[in-house]
């Protein structure tokens, strides 16, 4: 694989691309880290998920919706099984 001339030219090819990036990562990173440290407490730089509550959070409306709806489905299905069986075991009587 190392020796096959086409990984060879497109390996190449990326670390042209690579060197030749608009913005350099490293600068990137380091403006980053210091608007970070002069702005700590910025709004933008707090995740929107610790501003919400436990319901919000962890989807309870969500689990809760989805949990009655599988109660109510497997409710309904069970009262079906049981008025079919009784009529068949009415028939055969």
């Amino acid at each position: 694989m190392v020796a096959n001339p086409k990984y060879q030219e497109k390996g190449q090819e990326l670390l042209e691309i690579l060197h030749n990036q608009p913005i350099d990562p490293k600068v990137n990173l380091m403006k980053h880290l210091e608007f970070a440290m002069k702005f700590p407490y910025l709004r933008a730089q707090v995740p929107e998920i610790n501003q919400v509550g436990m319901i919000a959070h962890y989807y309870l409306d969500v689990v809760l919706f989805l949990a009655l709806s599988f109660a109510f489905t497997f409710y309904l299905l069970f009262k079906i099984f049981i008025k079919t069986s009784v009529k068949l075991i009415v028939k055969k009587n």
